[in-house]
């Protein structure tokens, strides 16, 4: 898993110390601080009922279509004009997709290209305006490879491989709603000690809280465990937790390294 995070994150250009890692699902939660402590990822987000944030992530989303077509085609000499007609019918097969299927009469779309060097195997998707010319993509080309690869050689000829429209709309959908704060709130109490081993420092005496007692605002220092349907969350003894006004669950990590 921690190589599939560099995969998306460091071999792109991206530090993961400028993130925090959301987890969800029944196995987010349990392997997810573990994994943030190996990357160095300073904070984990855990949503309240992660199990089941996948069904409401579909409630949420946007309509979104994809289409995506594959042709090699030089960006030298490469008018406006000839790029937008490289995607007209792309988008008139998204915006007929989205009208058709999702009611949806205002369509946002985002244009992308497959580019790379002439004779290299690799690509790059650049996404771009439908404004732009090939001298204009050529230059986010370059933009992309500086980022990812730290150099790039301007004077190499550059190539398209294929393109990729996507239209999205904004639908009906239900609203997030923060939770209430009461002044009634008792500060829950864990529910067992529980001895807990931990790599760092061995076998500790550790508290175990129910996580749907947890209210908005509380915070506590490791080592905790958090349970909840379908879910657990372990603590670390230098970690901390706090619980936000949407009930989600925030990891400040203390200490880096696996298996702490």
């Amino acid at each position: 898993m921690a190589t599939a995070i560099k995969e998306i994150t460091i071999e792109r250009g991206k530090d993961v110390r400028d993130f925090s890692l959301f987890v969800f699902g029944g196995g987010g939660p349990l392997h997810g601080v573990d994994l943030a402590r190996e990357l160095r990822i300073p904070k984990v987000v855990i949503p309240p009922e992660p199990g089941n944030f996948s069904a409401l992530g579909m409630l949420f989303a946007e309509a979104r279509v994809d289409d995506a077509q594959s042709f090699i085609m030089s960006v030298q000499g490469l008018t406006a004009a000839e790029l937008r007609s490289g995607t007209a019918e792309m988008k008139e097969r998204v915006r007929q997709t989205l009208v058709t299927d999702f009611s949806a009469p205002d369509v946002t779309y985002e244009f992308q290209a497959e580019m790379r060097f002439v004779g290299q195997k690799h690509s790059l998707r650049v996404q771009f305006d439908d404004q732009d010319d090939g001298s204009a993509l050529r230059e986010r080309f370059f933009e992309a490879y500086l980022s990812r690869y730290g150099h790039v050689d301007r004077s190499a000829p550059v190539e398209i491989i294929g393109m990729r429209v996507t239209g999205s709309a904004k639908t009906e959908r239900p609203e997030l709603a923060q939770i209430q704060v009461t002044k009634a709130t008792e500060t829950p109490h864990p529910r067992e000690v529980r001895a807990v081993h931990y790599a760092s420092e061995g076998r500790l005496d550790t508290p175990v809280y129910v996580r749907s007692e947890l209210p908005v605002g509380f915070a506590i220092g490791g080592p905790a465990i958090i349970e909840e349907f379908g879910s657990t969350t372990v603590i670390g003894p230098k970690d901390s937790i706090a619980i936000g006004a949407f009930g989600q669950m925030t990891v400040t990590l203390g200490e880096w390294g696996v298996g702490k």
